[in-house]
């Protein structure tokens, strides 16, 4: 699938500026903050777009409202066929913004919008590509299909996920966030848990009939913090140490109750390595370690996400065609990196065969140079 010198430098030449950054700012004046999503008219814009191309388009929509996009450039074997995938919500805007922030203003060489890094600039650079492949004499081997979804912001189950359901696969993938142009090949998973403690409730004047479920959850919670402490210890070259957070806490009813439930959320994050059930079961541990040091520690477990860790080598075929675009269109060598934050890429994983990357989140994360978005549609060019 990878272009001869001459085809990517007739490509690399071939999308106007200006397009790249039109396209964006349109993505960005069609307000998809999730929740509640309403991405159907960015879908629309983006549908006519490539379809305009010449790419073979197609719609998901399993809400109203809650459209996805994919769209094809048939190779001549079909494979190896590469996906790019982005999505199309947003986070919402807050209110500490001096320009309105669905307008996409360029103002000192970058586009200021909500979306303009994280994470319309990716689509916009898939687009713009596939449209110059469309419009070139280059004929591709395996399927290029780009991908514009809804519902990632919440980690839902309305695109991405959806479309997998569907079937819609390839043999490798970009995930189109936003990476300042270093070439992420590894990123940490993530676990997400609830854990509830279980006492039984009295009077506040009669403690001793009672169970305080929060002494019982201060004993977990301290059991955790030697968890992380242990944790901290294990590195990885790319994306550091896994950590574990403790989100929220809830638990109590009256000042004068001894309390029978109290409920933490915790944030297991996972380094390359360590897989989702080996830190569910460290989990379990700590469980277990409580009861035997208190018969009446009583707890619930439920597990409310869970998606493992991911790892590229950095001499796959793609993390080197993707160097030598990055060196070809900016002069300058890109960073192979990793990511510890999730993002939807570890969804796009087929273990152990399919390959995934992150290529190009929220802080105010909302500027993007206009030279960083011309490299990201170049790049792309080359895969």
């Amino acid at each position: 699938m990878k272009l001869t010198t001459n085809e990517f430098q007739r490509l690399a030449n071939s999308p106007d500026k200006n397009e790249i950054v039109n396209v964006l700012q349109e993505l960005i004046r069609f307000k998809t903050v999730n929740p509640p999503g309403n991405e159907s008219e960015c879908a629309g814009y983006v549908v006519d777009y490539l379809r305009d191309a010449g790419a073979t388009v197609a719609t998901f929509e399993p809400e109203k409202g809650r459209t996805s996009v994919v769209a094809t450039i048939r190779g001549s074997e079909r494979s190896p066929s590469l996906l790019l995938n982005g999505h199309m919500d947003v986070v919402a805007a807050g209110e500490d913004w001096t320009i309105d922030p669905f307008e996409g203003v360029v103002q000192d060489g970058k586009v200021i919008g909500r979306g303009a890094a994280d994470q319309k600039s990716g689509i916009a650079a898939a687009m713009v590509a596939a449209k110059a492949i469309l419009e070139s004499d280059v004929k591709l081997k395996g399927d290029l299909i780009v991908e514009a979804v809804a519902d990632e912001e919440s980690l839902g189950p309305l695109g991405t996920r959806y479309l997998l359901n569907k079937g819609i696969k390839a043999d490798m993938a970009i995930n189109t966030e936003p990476t300042n142009l270093r070439i992420e090949v590894a990123q940490r998973g993530v676990l997400w848990l609830e854990v509830k403690t279980k006492g039984r409730a009295a009077h506040g004047g009669r403690p001793w009939v009672g169970i305080s479920s929060i002494y019982q959850m201060v004993d977990f919670l301290t059991r955790i913090k030697k968890l992380e402490r242990d944790l901290s210890s294990k590195k990885h070259p790319l994306v550091a140490s896994p950590t574990i957070n403790v989100g929220t806490i809830e638990g109590g009813m009256r000042i004068n109750v001894v309390p029978s439930s109290c409920t933490v959320k915790v944030d297991r994050r996972l380094i390359p390595g360590e897989t989702s059930n080996d830190a569910l079961s460290e989990i379990r541990t700590v469980l277990e370690q409580a009861s035997e040091a208190d018969t009446n520690f009583k707890a619930e477990l439920k597990v409310l996400l869970s998606m493992d860790p991911f790892e590229t080598p950095k001499d796959h075929p793609m993390v080197t065609a993707l160097q030598e675009a990055t060196m070809f269109v900016s002069g300058t060598p890109a960073e192979i990196a990793g990511e510890p934050i999730y993002f939807e890429v570890t969804r796009l994983i087929d273990k152990p065969t399919s390959t995934s990357l992150d290529v190009v989140h929220h802080e105010i994360e909302r500027k993007l140079r206009r030279d960083h978005l011309t490299s990201m549609s170049n790049s792309k060019l080359s895969v």
